[in-house]
């Protein structure tokens, strides 16, 4: 048991007000000189507040001073010193659908896009092409077209059409005529089409199921 300036006793951990009571309860003197004008608790009949309270505000005699230049370069110094549990750190993006997502929760739209200024944007462009650097000068605001066009989508897309339409030959090595579809290609497609649809009637009539609703 640990015993206070006003008498009372009280186990360690207790507050003043528990010691007040026990101070009571032991029958000591609690007139007004033992008694904290701030918190209520028990104090030294001579001292004008408690061990707590006696160090709050403009009771401290440094209250409202800085630290000078030399101490607060001895809290620096021992700050770094002090060794320091690291910090997890998240880890970057590793794939690049990962990169873009994370682009779209960090990056919101603005209502032009920068290459045009003429439609609202709706893609993420990565200066770099690498979508897994998402730093914000690595990031512009591009509309659909202008995004296909800084990529060199637009220029591979008309140099296939191109070559598509100068070919004399198909991808299966058919002649056709340049601009122009396969006729063969064409035909096989349609054969296909044909078998599926009657194979698909013969599994139908064979589990006797009705090609058609009832008629009313």
């Amino acid at each position: 048991m640990k015993r206070t300036r006003a008498g009372g006793c009280y186990p360690p951990g207790g507050s003043y007000a528990t010691a007040f009571r026990e101070a009571i309860m032991s029958g000591h003197s609690t007139n007004p000189s033992s008694v904290c004008p701030d918190c209520g608790g028990p104090k030294y009949r001579y001292a004008r507040y408690c061990n707590r309270c006696k160090g709050k505000g403009d009771r401290n005699p440094r209250y409202g001073k800085g630290h000078s230049e030399g101490t607060r370069e001895k809290i620096r110094q021992a700050a770094l010193q002090r060794a320091r549990k690291p910090r997890r750190q998240k880890a970057p993006s590793t794939t690049k659908q990962a990169g873009r997502e994370f682009a779209v929760r960090w990056f919101p739209l603005p209502e032009l896009c920068e290459r045009c200024k003429a439609a609202p944007p709706c893609d993420r462009h990565h200066v770099d092409g690498n979508p897994c650097n998402n730093h914000p000068s690595n990031v512009q605001f591009l509309c659909r077209r202008c995004h296909q066009e800084t990529d060199g989508r637009i220029e591979m897309l008309r140099r296939m059409n191109a070559a598509r339409r100068a070919a004399t030959h198909c991808q299966r090595g058919h002649p056709r005529e340049p601009g122009k579809c396969c006729r063969v290609c064409q035909r096989a497609a349609e054969q296909r089409s044909r078998a599926k649809k009657r194979a698909l009637a013969r599994r139908l009539l064979a589990a006797e199921a009705p090609l058609f609703g009832p008629i009313e």
